[in-house]
């Protein structure tokens, strides 16, 4: 979970990690994970899972913004 700078949002929280099958031609997470060579197969984080219970509420969460 990290903060973040998007305006209607205080965190973004990506418990599921991976490459969406999909390829929709206005997904911005296509292009992130062949910048960045990212690990394209969907996996469960358990460790990110975890980390929701340590933030500050009440707090406005972005879930699965790089799938």
């Amino acid at each position: 979970m990290q903060k973040t700078k998007i305006e209607w949002t205080d965190y973004t929280w990506n418990p599921i990690k991976g490459y969406c099958p999909n390829t929709c031609s206005y997904c911005y997470a296509h292009r992130m994970y062949n910048r960045f060579g990212w690990d394209k197969n969907l996996r469960y984080d358990t460790i990110e899972m975890n980390r929701i219970h340590k933030i500050k509420k009440p707090s406005r969460i972005f879930v699965g913004s790089t799938i």
